[in-house]
């Protein structure tokens, strides 16, 4: 739940869940966290959104490329490889 929006409900991207997106590290050290560090604050990374679909059952996530990395990442950036993304352009 958003601290300045009580009756509004946002997804909490964790650190694993975030990591996992291959966020550039300047765009990371920029990035803000909510509880206590367990949540993104997904407005601090300028242009990313997130949209729930619960009639799919399914997590939209838009971020700029300009926040990714372009190829893998090297080893010490991610824990671990493994996820799936479609571009719309």
């Amino acid at each position: 739940m958003p601290e300045n929006a009580p009756n509004e409900s946002l997804p909490c991207l964790t650190p694993e869940m975030v990591d996992k997106l291959a966020l550039k590290p300047e765009v990371l050290k920029n990035a803000s966290w909510l509880q206590n560090g367990q949540c993104l604050a997904v407005d601090s990374i300028s242009g990313m959104q997130v949209r729930g679909n619960l009639g799919e059952s399914r997590l939209n996530i838009t971020i700029p490329q300009a926040w990714l990395w372009s190829t893998a990442p090297p080893t010490g950036n991610r824990r671990r490889a493994g996820i799936t993304a479609s571009r719309a352009c």
